[in-house]
């Protein structure tokens, strides 16, 4: 796992860089007991003057699913479908959530700048997959692409944006399928939002 832009720094738009992946278990008869992570990966440095380590990697999301318990891990797939690299255009993809559900798909829900040339606007895109994670197809959720807004809440960290967004499938088991829940920007605050990928 690569650190999208180093210790101490923040994603482009004064977000904080979340280094917390994003783990979900099993829940089909055909994937019971696998563990599958979701991270940020930061495989896409270039030099950058103004970032505090000199160098600033755009972020990619990556996953990996075990089958043994945590023993062994799949090599890393790229979640996010968008070009990158060969004139294509580099942008952050991050804060992902994963979930499995109870037919044995998989969905990782993310914030998404690949519309943005400038890296700044964001989206919610989220990814389904129904092999386990070899393959993914990525939707576009929100309405409307919007901004950064940190600083919302002086009693916090200022950089903060979306820490707590999940995806989410029926507890149960009774209902395949999943819900996301992430923050949106778009009426100029963040504002909880929930989507059906």
């Amino acid at each position: 796992m690569v650190s999208p832009v180093g210790d101490g720094a923040d994603l482009q738009g004064l977000i904080r860089a979340n280094e917390f992946p994003s783990i979900a278990i099993g829940k089909s008869a055909k994937d019971s007991g696998f563990i599958y992570l979701a991270w940020d990966d930061g495989g896409n440095a270039v030099p950058d003057s103004f970032s505090t380590t000199g160098s600033y990697a755009f972020s990619d999301i990556k996953m990996s699913a075990s089958r043994d318990y945590g023993d062994t891990w799949k090599t890393p797939i790229r979640v996010n479908t968008n070009a990158k690299g060969g004139g294509a255009l580099l942008t952050d993809q991050f804060e992902p959530a994963i979930a499995a559900d109870t037919k044995g798909a998989l969905a990782v829900c993310l914030y998404d700048r690949r519309r943005d040339a400038n890296n700044f606007q964001i989206d919610r895109e989220c990814a389904k997959s129904f092999d386990g994670g070899t393959t993914w197809s990525n939707r576009k959720m929100t309405a409307i692409t919007f901004p950064t807004e940190v600083g919302q809440d002086l009693l916090v960290a200022q950089d903060y944006m979306g820490d707590f967004d999940t995806a989410a499938t029926d507890a149960t088991g009774r209902q395949s399928g999943f819900i996301d829940s992430h923050a949106s920007n778009s009426l100029g605050d963040p504002t909880v939002m929930i989507d059906q990928p």
